[in-house]
């Protein structure tokens, strides 16, 4: 345990996990899941997608603007985006 995180990513570092096969990988897994795939509603999936990677509750306004970004996006693959897009932020790569 440390009381403050180390600065080390590096810009080809995080290019990668942006857009390299194994975080898109891990998160098109993630979504094939039966507790995600078998949910009828955004706000279902939503909850779901939240309580797992964060194991929190969504706030009312990121409940919001997730709906909105699903919402904006004709693309089969928005979930996707989506899951891939929170594997990436600090909430879930680090403990406070």
């Amino acid at each position: 345990s440390s009381v403050e995180r180390n600065f080390t990513t590096v810009a080809p570092q995080a290019l990668f996990l942006m857009n390299g096969p194994f975080v898109r990988e891990a998160a098109r897994k993630f979504c094939n899941q039966e507790l995600i795939k078998n949910l009828k509603s955004h706000d279902e999936k939503i909850e779901a997608i939240i309580s797992s990677i964060f194991c929190r509750k969504p706030s009312d306004a990121e409940k919001m603007r997730i709906r909105k970004f699903l919402a904006s996006s004709n693309d089969r693959d928005s979930l996707l985006d989506l899951v891939h897009g929170l594997f990436l932020v600090n909430e879930f790569s680090f403990i406070d």
